[in-house]
């Protein structure tokens, strides 16, 4: 057993530092264009999740900074809380700070996914093998450097299931599951659907938590209580609004709608739009 968890250790190390070294020299090909991008990659989507945090903390509230209801509830706050924390923690090293935790969510999913193989094969070769492919790979590893919620999401959905497995198999106590359900409804709500599963098969087998269950989700429920007072309306992405003075009005969705019929890539729809 400690030779398995060293050899993971030891694999997930070398498949995280390796990937850090190309997203370091990638990094370093890009142009430079704003403080983000001397230590992460800057993305479409970087101001409307590191923006309302940081006008959080100049008084203005949780908001991007264009106009319109969708500047309050664009993005889902779980990634402007992790940059907040950085913020908070140091000012003028927010970035690297965030760097650091996207890093560290990389590697700690690697050495979860091994546990979580493990546990359910109890086959050690194939665990360390398919922790291997999913730390080489670079649909898995792509998006460490970028400002997007992908970049931290994958560590919390395989924490999330690994503690499924450990509640079914060793029993354990739900408070670790109820904490990643409710960071994860927070950063990536679209994925709701795991939770639920999870939740339900569990109050099928014993209802003797359900309460941690119930409070997991009241972040998530806070939220769209939230975004309902604002908005009027409740939706997992709401980008879209009459009020906005931006191209996400409704005859774009609708246009949008229309264009997903015959074609797929979005460099194209917004050419021909």
């Amino acid at each position: 057993m400690k030779e398995r968890r060293v050899i993971t250790i030891i694999i997930a190390i070398i498949c995280c530092a390796l990937a850090v070294f190309v997203h370091e020299v990638n990094l370093s090909e890009l142009e430079e264009q704003s403080e983000v991008q001397k230590l992460l990659i800057s993305t479409a989507d970087e101001a409307s999740y590191l923006r309302p945090p940081q006008n959080w903390l100049e008084g203005i509230g949780w908001k991007d900074s264009s106009t319109g209801y969708s500047s309050y509830v664009q993005r889902p706050p779980g990634y402007g809380l992790v940059f907040l924390l950085c913020k908070l923690i140091s000012p003028n090293n927010a970035f690297l700070l965030l760097k650091g935790v996207q890093i560290l969510a990389f590697l700690f999913s690697l050495i979860v996914l091994s546990k979580l193989l493990f546990e359910l094969t109890k086959n050690r070769k194939f665990a360390l093998i398919g922790t291997l492919v999913f730390g080489l790979l670079p649909c898995f590893n792509g998006f460490m450097y970028y400002t997007l919620t992908e970049s931290l999401s994958p560590f919390v959905l395989l924490f999330l299931t690994h503690e499924f497995i450990a509640i079914i198999k060793h029993k354990r106590r739900p408070f670790l599951f109820g904490l990643a359900i409710a960071f994860l409804l927070l950063l990536r709500p679209q994925l709701i659907i795991f939770p639920i599963l999870f939740v339900v098969f569990l109050l099928l087998k014993s209802r003797k938590f359900w309460w941690v269950y119930l409070i997991s989700i009241l972040p998530f429920l806070m939220w769209q209580t939230r975004n309902y007072n604002i908005t009027g309306s409740v939706s997992l992405h709401p980008i879209y609004s009459s009020t906005n003075k931006s191209i996400y009005r409704p005859p774009h969705e609708a246009l949008s709608n229309l264009f997903r019929i015959w074609e797929y890539k979005s460099d194209q729809f917004h050419e021909t739009v």
